[in-house]
């Protein structure tokens, strides 16, 4: 199969799965923002953070591992994933040493909870996305999605447990998602101490342990914009920033369903002679396909929150766009890294990672102070930005990667002009900048637009023939 297709094949089977689950989530937000405060909003927000840093240190990224050495054909998947389980077991059972020292942290059970839950049904999932179990992988984020909305519905509007029962709804989801997985899989057929390989063990952590310190460091190039809010701003402060995050999330959920396909096309091909061009063609599209979605979630920023937010959130508008531009270099920076996954030189993403986390906490320690959340998004916006550039040009010794420069500089003039229409207080400027903004994306995006339109209306034709 020609390789771009079987890369749209890919991505559209883990849109199917993820769509739904996307939009779910997404359409669940005004009912947290409704019945918890911006505090409850806040907390659970940063519980999550916290859990998502901790996860791959407990289990020494031994999740990523499995992903990349079951994808890899010189390997055998069962005992790729067998050997990842003994690392997660054993580091899991090392890290309960510390459970005493931090007990009294607000909410630490629910957090031990949610890391040793995730690690299994992630560790799974990528099992499953790596052998090819695609339709598994997808439906299990579907699966969790709406355990997750009967139980919020159950727990947040009949019983009204609040944050207490917000987090619950998450460890229900969990539960079910590995008992899905684990049914589907047939999971003891590919798990057996006679695959346990100590060799293998070493392989996998050399692979996986350079990945840990780049965890830490990704988390303070991002989420650790939630600590200095909190920090300087305080815990209502971090629930707008936390409300103004979920909206740049409906273009960066384009993203994160194509990188689903992407990371596994990004390891086949990285050998190919013509990998240089495929991978240049793809990033070209993935920044034409942001770009569009950044500005029109820019422009029409204000309507989007006033509709999908309660009043008490309304100020998250101010955040949004720094918010939403940050998704563009976040993504930049996330496909840069997959040619040193590909390559196998993990401590080149650890590297770069470590300059980016350096350059965000210096801008947080010195623009959230004086901004509050406003600075914070301004810092990780500033930060990716900065990380997207130095990965660039380092990868170029791993993958020749050709950009487009003139439409990067193109689109940065519509964004400037969709900026200035937010905050500027006349209607009539905010106007002329808004639709001056979106005509430059569209026409510099034509080409991209018109086979859009081109492919859904066949789509939308063929239907109708078909039922007739």
């Amino acid at each position: 199969m020609d390789k771009y297709k079987k890369l749209l094949n890919n991505s559209l089977l883990f849109a199917i799965g993820n769509m739904g689950t996307k939009v779910l989530t997404f359409l669940m937000v005004p009912l947290y923002t409704r019945l918890l405060s911006t505090a409850d909003f806040g907390a659970s927000d940063l519980i999550t953070t916290i859990v998502n840093v901790v996860t791959p240190i407990i289990t020494l990224s031994s999740i990523d591992a499995v992903f990349r050495f079951a994808l890899d054909k010189t390997y055998n998947p069962a005992k790729v994933l067998t050997n990842g389980f003994v690392i997660s077991a054993f580091s899991l059972a090392i890290s309960t040493i510390a459970i005493p020292f931090v007990w009294k942290v607000p909410h630490i059970g629910v957090i031990f909870t949610l890391t040793f839950l995730g690690a299994i049904v992630n560790m799974m999932q990528e099992y499953s996305r790596a052998i090819g179990y695609i339709r598994v992988f997808a439906f299990t984020g579907l699966i969790s999605t709406v355990v997750t909305i009967i139980s919020n519905l159950i727990l947040l509007i009949v019983l009204r447990l609040g944050l207490t029962g917000f987090l619950l709804s998450m460890e229900i989801a969990l539960v079910v998602s590995a008992i899905y997985l684990s049914v589907f899989l047939k999971v003891w057929r590919h798990f057996s101490l006679r695959f346990v390989d100590f060799t293998m063990v070493k392989k996998m952590l050399a692979y996986s342990i350079p990945l840990i310190p780049n965890t830490l460091s990704w988390w303070l190039s991002s989420a650790s914009s939630r600590i200095f809010v909190v920090t300087f701003a305080g815990v209502a402060a971090n629930g707008l920033f936390a409300a103004a995050n979920k909206l740049p999330s409906i273009v960066s959920i384009l993203y994160s369903i194509f990188t689903q396909a992407w990371q596994m096309s990004a390891v086949e091909e990285f050998e190919d002679e013509k990998g240089s061009k495929f991978y240049s063609n793809i990033l070209d599209l993935t920044i034409r396909v942001l770009t569009i979605g950044i500005v029109f979630l820019v422009v029409f920023n204000k309507f989007i929150v006033h509709l999908l937010l309660s009043p008490a959130y309304f100020l998250a508008w101010t955040i949004v766009p720094w918010l939403a531009v940050s998704v563009l270099y976040t993504s930049i920076a996330s496909f840069l890294g997959t040619i040193y996954v590909a390559a196998l030189k993990t401590k080149g993403v650890l590297y770069t990672t470590i300059f980016g986390a350096i350059i965000n906490v210096a801008l947080n320690l010195i623009l959230t102070k004086s901004f509050g959340a406003v600075g914070a998004a301004i810092s990780t916006s500033v930060a990716f930005l900065l990380l997207s550039v130095v990965r660039f040009f380092d990868t170029q010794k791993f993958m020749k990667i050709k950009v487009n420069w003139k439409y990067l500089a193109v689109s940065h003039l519509a964004f400037l002009m969709a900026f200035v229409a937010n905050y500027i207080h006349s209607p009539q400027v905010t106007a002329v900048l808004s639709l001056v903004s979106i005509l430059l994306i569209i026409v510099t995006n034509k080409k991209l637009l018109t086979t859009i339109v081109g492919s859904m209306n066949k789509f939308i034709t063929t239907k109708i023939s078909w039922k007739h």
